[in-house]
């Protein structure tokens, strides 16, 4: 900024715009060069996981915002963080439809993989049952990055697959591709 300051300052008008052209294309080479590779964001992004803190909650709601608003394609839609919850589609506390225990999902329960972004009106009649009956809501999320969701698991459902640890991983992943390729790279 101080440079386009003294630019603007100490040159002519027909020579600034030259000028304050180059020194952005300078600062988008240092921004890519400070990007990292693709294995180090992906093994960073993969550990994204909720954490109960205010921040925490805001960090994933910012990630899923961002994918969501990437998924959306148009601006229409814009989330309002402060009317939206982050849902976890296997519970923190599975009910005994999931035949799990928290001991047995502990590990990738949080992860980023396993969370959507949900209205608090929606949210408020999802429970800790069955999937079944969670999609029942789901379905009424106007939100692309839930939408999309949805789609996956009533496709998992058809081919009578649970949504579970290798399911949770892999959205985790696909997460991470998406972000790397069109969301935080230049």
């Amino acid at each position: 900024m101080i440079e386009i300051e003294r630019t603007i300052d100490q040159l002519s008008p027909q020579k600034i715009s030259g000028k304050i052209q180059s020194i952005f294309s300078e600062l988008e080479r240092a921004l890519k060069d400070a990007t990292p590779s693709e294995v180090l964001f992906k093994e960073s992004f993969t550990d994204l996981s909720y954490k109960s803190s205010e921040q925490g909650r805001k960090l994933i709601k910012y990630v899923l915002g961002r994918i969501n608003n990437y998924l959306q394609k148009t601006d229409e839609l814009i989330i309002d963080f402060d009317r939206v919850n982050i849902e976890h589609i296997l519970p923190q506390n599975p009910s005994k439809e999931w035949n799990l225990s928290k001991k047995e999902i502990k590990s990738y329960v949080n992860q980023i993989g396993n969370l959507t972004l949900l209205s608090k009106v929606i949210n408020s009649k999802i429970q800790n049952g069955p999937i079944v009956n969670k999609i029942i809501e789901l379905e009424k999320s106007e939100l692309s990055i839930t939408q999309a969701l949805v789609s996956r698991l009533k496709e998992l459902i058809e081919l009578n697959h649970d949504w579970d640890k290798g399911q949770i991983e892999k959205r985790q992943s696909e997460f991470a591709g998406l972000a790397y390729n069109n969301i935080w790279t230049l």
